[in-house]
């Protein structure tokens, strides 16, 4: 072609080209640690290599395949740079177009991917998104385990899984998750004492959606969530697939789980988990609270995970000799907590199967079990996986790398939102982080306006002198009145909040009813109560259909009727 031996207009030439978009990805996930110091002011594609910037080197290969056009995904701390380089680079160039997309954030590679194909920049039959999505298998544990008593009392009648996250079911974010990743199948467990009312709530939501099929699994007894996996292989329903496991009560965005994803089949991992940070508390605010679990977490290098460990009782922690001999430098944190977020190899049913008598709970039995594999090789024998990297190899489309035969990884949340709604503190949390309007999950209200809005139904009516803040959600057919407070608040529908009422920092279910000047704040009101007039909740969680009568105050109570 170059010698002129074949015209350049050469369909075979053209249509080989023709089959393929080029992306490059310049700058996604922050600058390189790895390239310092070179990095500390320059993007990692601008460092100069043979005295000319990277990123050059990928241009060139461009031009000489004779592509005409590419995407250049940079993020917009240091698009200027990069920009202003490759059009100067090509300003002689009139065969190669550059189309530039630049990200507000840092993302991984994998949720790039996603964002150019959701704004159209990538064909949505584009076969790297597909592909990404067909290599896995997506599991929601609605119920498995009976009531959460930690949520009580929002669960004394309601299924976890259903309980009201600003006026939306709390499954309906992992389905909404499975949507915006494109997913086309999932399976839901739940527990046959539960499952009509999940099923009822599932099947009305997807009612409109062609893209998503779900196959619902209903267990006989409650049971813990490995043993829940087991009983999915045994039944059939794990195909060989790597499979993702989701908890019920989990909110989390999917640039999180496109970060788990790059990190999982780049390792040909084991199990890869989710993370995140505890959230700070105000040492004057501190107290001691029973029964909490702490999460002993060891990182090693590259994100290796090497303990989970949650107990209770003790804030002491052993680590295996055998451990410190494989792995001499590990970072043992205290002050992270498993995410209920998984991605597992499929070989690891094999090991799930043959110590099944040992395995009940995913993140107190299997996961640790899998991470001792690491230092531990016997381990595996004892499960009878004799070769795991040959096993893997046959239920994998990754390739074994390394002598490693078990890699466990952690990732730490850095960019986006995730959050368990598993008990009263956290549910209110998650019920704010919703009502802010900043997450990629939305209220299913209206929001009054673009930045920091409220979102309101329009059913809604709003008395004279009541300033309705950003932060707040007010449901469909709720009266508000004159001169009343409403500050960071959720709430549901048919409420009524009278003229003089304060509801602050609180979390309000349907059917509601304030009496004039009653004040609520940092309480969840459970459906069809009632609080008097001139009363004052605070701190309390209120059953569904209590009364306060009028004129009495109550704080830091547990109301469960």
């Amino acid at each position: 072609k170059r010698e002129g031996y074949i015209g350049a207009d050469h369909p075979n030439i053209q249509n080989m080209l023709s089959e393929f978009q080029f992306i490059i990805l310049a700058s996604t996930t922050g600058r390189s640690r790895r390239l310092l110091p070179l990095t500390a002011k320059t993007p990692k594609c601008l460092v100069s290599v043979a005295n000319r910037p990277l990123i050059s080197y990928q241009l060139e290969l461009l031009i000489n395949l004779g592509a005409t056009s590419a995407i250049v995904v940079t993020h917009e701390g240091e698009s200027e740079s990069i920009i202003d380089f490759v059009e100067k680079y090509l300003s002689d160039v009139d065969t190669l177009s550059i189309q530039f997309v630049i990200l507000e954030d840092y993302v991984g590679s994998a949720a790039s991917l996603l964002h150019l194909k959701r704004e159209g920049y990538i064909g949505a039959d584009h076969p790297n998104i597909q592909n990404m999505l067909s290599e896995f298998q997506f599991i929601i544990l609605a119920s498995t385990t009976g009531r959460s008593r930690r949520l009580l009392p929002l669960t004394a009648k309601t299924p976890k899984c259903l309980v009201s996250v600003a006026n939306r079911p709390l499954i309906s974010y992992q389905l909404e998750l499975l949507i915006n990743l494109g997913a086309t199948s999932a399976i839901v467990v739940t527990h046959e004492g539960e499952s009509e009312s999940i099923i009822d709530f599932v099947e009305k939501y997807l009612s409109d959606v062609d893209t998503l099929s779900i196959q619902f699994v209903i267990l006989e007894d409650y049971v813990g969530s490995a043993a829940s996996l087991l009983h999915l292989k045994r039944e059939g329903y794990i195909g060989d697939k790597d499979f993702v496991v989701v908890n019920g009560d989990l909110v989390v965005e999917d640039n999180i789980f496109l970060a788990m994803v790059d990190k999982h089949r780049a390792e040909d991992a084991t199990v890869t988990i989710l993370i995140n940070q505890k959230k700070k508390v105000n040492p004057k605010d501190k107290k001691k609270k029973k029964n909490e679990v702490i999460d002993f977490i060891a990182i090693g290098e590259e994100d290796r995970l090497l303990m989970l460990d949650s107990n209770r009782s003790t804030k002491t922690v052993k680590a295996k000799k055998s451990l410190l001999q494989k792995f001499p430098n590990i970072t043992l944190r205290s002050n992270y907590r498993d995410a209920h977020f998984y991605i597992f190899a499929n070989w690891t049913l094999n090991i799930l199967e043959e110590k099944h008598e040992i395995f009940q709970s995913i993140k107190y039995d299997f996961i640790p079990y899998l991470i001792r594999c690491q230092y531990r090789p016997t381990l595996l024998t004892d499960a009878g996986i004799s070769n795991p990297q040959e096993t893997a190899l046959e239920m994998s489309t990754g390739v074994l790398h390394d002598k490693d035969q078990t890699k466990c990884y952690a990732i730490r949340m850095e960019n986006g939102f995730c959050a368990r709604a598993s008990n009263i503190e956290h549910f209110t949390d998650v019920n704010l982080a919703v009502a802010s309007g900043r997450l990629q999950f939305k209220p299913i209200e209206p929001p009054n306006k673009d930045r920091n809005p409220a979102f309101i139904a329009t059913s809604v009516t709003v008395g004279k002198q009541t300033n309705l803040p950003g932060g707040i959600v007010i449901g469909e057919n709720s009266t508000v009145g004159s001169r009343c407070a409403v500050k960071k608040c959720v709430i549901g529908k048919n409420c009524v909040i009278p003229d003089k009422a304060k509801v602050i920092n609180s979390i309000l279910l349907d059917n509601v009813v304030l009496g004039e000047g009653a004040k609520v704040q940092n309480s969840i009101i459970g459906n069809n109560c009632n609080i008097g007039i001139n009363a004052v909740v605070f701190n309390c969680q209120l059953a569904d259909g209590l009364e306060v009568p009028e004129g009495e105050s109550i704080e830091d109570e547990k109301l469960l009727g």
